[in-house]
């Protein structure tokens, strides 16, 4: 009698990333994978009856949410243990994001792609309201690249196109639109931190608007108005939002850095927050009371030196009448 291989396991996180990703040519994929313990291309491709292409670029985002061991362009082996009393084995670590090249997809490809998906033909439309013009074959590329190569799923990448429009409002004033190199920058910095769920997209939005709000808080706080911060200011500014010190300590550090360095110097200022922060100083009166940094004005001995002393003036007419 015939011996029956170990039943495949897929585990519940596995299954959970191939539906947030809302894709089927990787769930047929993996599904190919896991049911032959490894993938080569050209046999999926015809097993699957999908082109060369399609099957790499779902490998390629399967490598990327950790379900596909191995380096793009590999053909590697799939464990599948059988299931086993107690919790579900950890997902694969996640790889480092590939390179920062969308691939050189076609115009015929790009037309069947939006003849075919539904899903992609609506992010046309959407990037065409977006951009406020018709797309040019660029455009689609980059938008292909976001959904197909990169995997965000097209409800994410829906919300993308607007916080990108918004972020060029904001920064450029009205009537601005981004263009499909902004989007695609921005499309890596959410490809790298998995933002793959509506819920995910709309949490990282909102925390990226407390950050702005939060910054431009600190930028009236200290009188810096007309300019934009430097890319130092804004790395210290955001630093000092995530230590908590309300804004009474904040000024009192502003006043401080004036006082010793005579302007605002952003490194200083950050110095002697990280201090505080280190002491566990956290409001005014517990630095006024223990801060150990030496207030300006008063005057440090040096060592080996006398110390400056009143003049007493009548001491001193004497003195003179002796000589």
């Amino acid at each position: 009698m015939e011996a029956r291989s170990p039943e495949k396991y897929i585990s519940e996180a596995a299954l959970d990333r191939l539906i947030a990703a809302h894709d089927g040519d990787m769930a047929l994929v993996y599904l190919y994978s896991v049911r032959n313990g490894g993938l080569d291309a050209e046999q999926a491709a015809a097993a699957l009856c999908r082109t060369l292409q399609e099957i790499r670029s779902a490998s390629e985002k399967l490598r990327r949410l950790g379900l596909l061991p191995g380096e793009p362009g590999e053909s590697a082996a799939i464990s599948v243990p059988a299931p086993a009393a107690g919790p579900a084995p950890a997902a694969a670590p996640i790889p480092e994001a590939p390179a920062e090249e969308l691939p050189q997809y076609s115009a015929s490809e790009i037309a069947r792609r939006a003849g075919k998906d539904e899903l992609f033909a609506l992010l046309l439309q959407e990037a065409e309201k977006v951009f406020g013009r018709s797309l040019n074959s660029n455009d689609m590329r980059v938008i292909l690249g976001i959904y197909d190569h990169l995997g965000l799923p097209c409800e994410v990448v829906m919300v993308l196109l607007n916080y990108c429009a918004e972020l060029c409002r904001q920064r450029y004033g009205d009537g601005r639109r981004p263009t499909a190199g902004f989007v695609e920058k921005q499309a890596y910095v959410w490809a790298r931190q998995e933002l793959l769920t509506l819920e995910q997209a709309e949490d990282y939005i909102a925390a990226r608007k407390a950050r702005t709000q939060g910054l431009g808080r600190l930028k009236e706080l200290l009188g810096i108005y007309g300019r934009e911060l430097t890319p130092g200011e804004e790395k210290s500014f955001a630093a000092w939002l995530e230590m908590g010190f309300p804004d009474q300590v904040l000024e009192l550090a502003y006043q401080r850095t004036i006082d010793h360095a005579g302007s605002f110097k952003h490194r200083y200022m950050n110095r002697i927050l990280e201090s505080w922060k280190e002491q566990g100083l956290m409001t005014v009166a517990q630095i006024q009371e223990k801060d150990t940094r030496r207030q300006p004005g008063k005057p440090v001995p040096v060592k080996g030196e006398p110390t400056a002393q009143p003049v007493d003036m009548d001491k001193l007419r004497e003195l003179l009448e002796q000589i």
